[in-house]
């Protein structure tokens, strides 16, 4: 690969970075170079791998025709080397790549081809299985190069306590707990640096979907398909409050920044699907925030707790006045439902993911779209903004079993996350240097950041 990067530099090579998955192919030495497929988006990203395909192969074709056109205008040496001798120079290369090699047969298949009739299979293209490969074109002909085997972050530690699907988590305003709710109905604290269980809370009678920590890390509340809310001890696991308004499945529950109030919404039976307010000492009821026409999915409140966000199956976000529960606008801009919303850390900004696998960053107030992130490939489950950071970063997790980072004002990617099913959840220690990400696979994998 340095001798191609050399050739590069000397301009006698056109090295084309194909990305076949998510990776931080930025940070090595073919970041300055144009991508494909466009943009640098990886082929398992794109909804149609055929068009991906199709746009890799356009852009080698390019490729073809300047080198084509170069070798015509380039002047003839005065002794071109002899057939033998050309034979002679490429039996060691041959003997290097067994028979079987992808790389063998990437390379035969695209000198089997003629410039202008190249076509790209499949085959040709993934090679390696790496994140990343380089296609080169020098005056001679196109070859590939070496797969760069990009190494992939892995967890500090995954936390295996589950049974099923784990639906929700939560850090611990203090740094030093997680929650974690699950399809197996119930609710584990554990250590956030060791990952050794403290509290197994198993209060609910169905599926737990919705976790969050009071500000003074003392209770925590759950939200399950049994209907209920539920406030209990941190550590005891005491149940201090059963709230029983709801009608049916309870998805969201949020407690506000003063500790004051609970909001928790989901699908009523008989009523339209409405966001409950209400008391968190005494489980008394206080507002109602209509609107919705379908289950609602995520709650938040803002920083400062004036502002509740609400997102729902009707493709909508909606953004209250938590006193007096005025609707201030709806965000129109996703085409599928909405799984979750969360503010920026000073509250000018707005996240949401949905099914339509695309996360939208907006202003929190205008309700104008700022950008929108196409880096999920599936359902996008869940998004949250990087506490502490000093350039503005989300984290999203998604259907297609990664979690990705990424810059909220250029959407560039920035690190990707590789679990082994789909990312239900994930929460961001306070101060931003790890990442949980609750997984189908039943489990919680802890990430570090630096």
């Amino acid at each position: 690969m340095q001798r191609i990067l050399e050739r590069l530099r000397q301009g006698n090579a056109h090295v084309i970075p194909i990305i076949l998955r998510p990776c931080a192919w930025q940070q090595t030495s073919l970041g300055q170079l144009e991508p494909s497929p466009v943009g640098g988006k990886a082929v398992t990203e794109w909804r149609n791998a055929d068009k991906a395909f199709e746009n890799i192969a356009q852009n080698i074709l390019r490729v073809v025709e300047a080198l084509n056109q170069r070798a015509v205008s380039s002047p003839s040496p005065t002794q071109p080397p002899s057939p033998e001798s050309h034979q002679k120079q490429a039996v060691p290369e041959e003997k290097q790549a067994s028979t079987s090699s992808p790389f063998s047969v990437a390379r035969q298949e695209l000198r089997a081809r003629s410039s202008r009739e190249l076509v790209l299979s499949r085959r040709a293209i993934l090679i390696g299985g790496g994140g990343l490969l380089a296609l080169v074109g020098v005056a001679g002909g196109l070859f590939v190069g070496r797969a760069i085997m990009l190494s992939q972050p892995k967890p500090l530690f995954v936390y295996q306590s589950h049974t099923d699907v784990v639906e929700a988590v939560a850090w611990s305003p203090d740094g030093t707990r997680v929650a974690s709710g699950s399809w197996d109905q119930t609710v584990q604290i554990w250590d956030a640096t060791t990952g050794n269980p403290l509290t197994v809370y198993r209060g609910h009678t169905d599926q737990v979907y919705t976790v969050a920590w009071s500000p003074d890390n003392m209770r925590v509340v759950s939200g399950a398909w049994d209907s209920t809310v539920q406030i209990w001890d941190a550590i005891s696991g005491k149940l201090f409050i059963n709230y029983q308004q709801h009608q049916n499945r309870v998805y969201a529950v949020a407690w506000s920044p003063n500790g004051l109030f609970i909001a928790s919404g989901g699908l009523e039976k008989t009523t339209e699907p409405v966001v409950h307010i209400w008391n968190a000492t005494t489980g008394q009821l206080l507002k109602i925030c209509r609107g919705h026409t379908q289950r609602i999915r995520h709650l938040a409140w803002s920083p400062e707790g004036q502002y509740l966000a609400s997102c729902s199956e009707d493709a909508t976000v909606r953004v209250w006045n938590a006193t007096d529960v005025t609707l201030i606008y709806t965000y129109p801009g996703h085409t599928d439902r909405v799984i979750c919303v969360a503010w920026s850390p000073d509250g000018k900004r707005l996240a949401s993911s949905s099914k339509d696998t695309t996360v939208h960053v907006w202003d929190a107030f205008a309700g104008t779209n700022a950008l929108i992130y196409h880096g999920h490939s599936h359902e996008a489950e869940t998004v949250a903004w990087r506490p502490m950071s000093m350039e503005p970063c989300i984290a999203s997790g998604a259907e297609d079993n990664t979690a990705q980072l990424w810059h909220a004002d250029n959407r560039t990617l920035i690190q990707t996350f590789h679990t082994s099913k789909e990312v239900e959840s994930l929460t961001w220690s306070p101060n931003g240097t790890r990442l949980a990400l609750g997984v189908a696979d039943e489990t919680v994998s802890v990430w570090s950041l630096s």
